[in-house]
């Protein structure tokens, strides 16, 4: 069990204004587009060809055309412009926008995120794009400028695409310089990217289904796009939870499960990429379908790394390795890198955890309808604690303090007893697997009405864990 700060809302996708900058990710300043650039923090700077001579439009990376529509629907070409969208609003919702998209992501959209993470010297930003840089597809391209919106563009477009790949080369060549002079800075730019991509290639093959779900869901709780003020569409949430259902009852009957800590502490099944997005995209759902489980959901996404997809994944992985690389450049630090402000990925919606709720052992349970009416024994109970915990080899990036800390771990156990005098509380009967008298229940509330199961325990003890967020764990 890993030692977390404790507070009581982690906000990593906040709603806000158009003019919210993001790019703090990197390092400090706007990444709107003509913005000055800051040190460190890659800026998307404007870059334009023109072959209105040869009968074509123009076409530049800080001004591009758009179409109203849904993303999922509208030609791939003009994913560029919601990719220049994301930028003007910051790193990590751009970045955070490619992983999404996934193998969705179209190639005037990938051009685009090279070409900004290109402008700057920011060695993370570089470590998240390098598998898109080396990624380019020509044909693909070719393939997505015959849509006839867009074949004015042809020209112009393969212009800056070969113009592009030029610049890669010289990257390349400029990072394989400063490898050879410092062999530390192979992790960065080769072995780990090249490892996190290796792994979502393999994850995303296997479990084409599960992020494709995931997808649909996080597009559907934004507006429609940034030229369509609708909200979200209730439909898209029809039915979720039934094709969420298996692949989140095998995350949480995979983790490795002991004692918590604090009941603010996530249980840590949102690890591993089909952990996480599993857990996102119930996440989705249960917020879709105005469930009180999806907050506490939100603690396992906002308590542990953000695996969104691989751009996402490498930053990660780069800052929890960051203080155990010995460089060359005793003052090189990858913290120099990050950027500040890197809560913000989203304009429409907040993913956030919230640890509201108490504890109690169960009285009785009683079916109401579509409620379960749960009372709670009044009684000296006692639990778990962690007495002393020790640091461990790893560090995480704490998204909320915006600092990377050393991991702790529970080498001594103690116990708690306390007076419990809890007042009823009604849950959904869809999460009633292992609700029963004599049981330890936490739960889960959320704007201070709506309560959920978060845990079930065979006692305060916490020795066997029942159920887990309504889905029942194998004995």
């Amino acid at each position: 069990m890993t030692k977390r700060i404790a507070t009581l809302l982690v906000p990593l996708l906040a709603a806000c204004s158009g003019q919210l900058s993001m790019s703090g990710l990197l390092g400090g300043k706007s990444s709107s587009p003509g913005s000055s650039a800051s040190s460190g923090s890659p800026e998307a700077s404007s870059s334009s060809s023109s072959s209105k001579d040869s009968g074509g439009e123009s076409f530049s990376f800080s001004d591009q055309p758009g179409m109203k529509g849904e993303l999922l629907e509208i030609p791939k070409f003009f994913q560029g412009s919601h990719m220049q969208w994301a930028l003007s609003r910051g790193a990590w919702k751009a970045i955070w926008l490619a992983d999404l998209l996934g193998d969705q992501l179209g190639e005037t959209a990938r051009m685009t995120l090279v070409h900004w993470c290109l402008q700057g010297k920011n060695d993370l930003a570089w470590a998240a794009c390098t598998g898109d840089a080396h990624r380019l597809d020509r044909k693909r391209l070719i393939a997505e400028l015959d849509a006839p919106e867009a074949r004015k563009y042809r020209t112009a477009v393969l212009a800056e695409y070969d113009a592009l790949v030029k610049a890669v080369a010289a990257r390349d060549a400029e990072v394989a310089k400063r490898v050879k002079d410092d062999p530390a800075l192979a992790q960065v730019f080769e072995v780990v990217p090249k490892a996190t991509w290796k792994e979502w290639d393999q994850f995303s093959a296997t479990d084409a289904p599960l992020l494709a779900i995931a997808r649909k869901l996080e597009i559907a709780s934004q507006k429609r796009g940034p030229m369509d003020d609708r909200g979200p569409s209730r439909k898209a949430y029809a039915g979720c939870i039934e094709q969420i259902g298996p692949a989140f009852t095998k995350v949480v009957n995979a983790a490795k499960i002991s004692k918590e800590t604090s009941l603010v502490d996530a249980f840590g099944i949102a690890t591993t990429p089909r952990g996480y997005i599993a857990t996102l995209a119930n996440y989705y759902c249960a917020r879709g379908q105005d469930l009180g489980i999806a907050a506490a959901l939100g603690v396992e996404l906002t308590k542990g790394s953000m695996l969104r997809g691989p751009r996402m994944a490498t930053i990660e992985a780069l800052l929890a390795k960051s203080k155990t690389l010995r460089f060359d450049d005793k003052a090189y630090s990858l913290e120099n890198f990050v950027w500040r402000d890197a809560n913000y990925i989203n304009e429409d919606e907040q993913l956030y955890g919230e640890t509201g709720g108490d504890h109690g052992v169960i009285k009785t349970v009683e079916r109401k309808g579509d409620m379960l009416h749960i009372t709670f024994a009044k009684a000296m109970i006692e639990y778990p604690v962690c007495d002393r915990s020790e640091p461990t080899n790893s560090w995480h990036y704490d998204a909320s303090s915006g600092n990377i800390e050393q991991v702790y771990q529970c080498v001594k156990w103690g116990a708690k007893s306390e007076m419990e005098d809890i007042d009823p509380v009604d849950v959904p009967a869809s999460q009633s697997a292992g609700v029963q008298a004599g049981r330890f229940l936490e739960y889960h509330t959320a704007n201070n009405k709506a309560h959920a199961v978060r845990a079930v325990w065979d006692s305060s003890k916490q020795k066997n864990l029942i159920a887990l967020y309504g889905v029942a764990r194998r004995s």
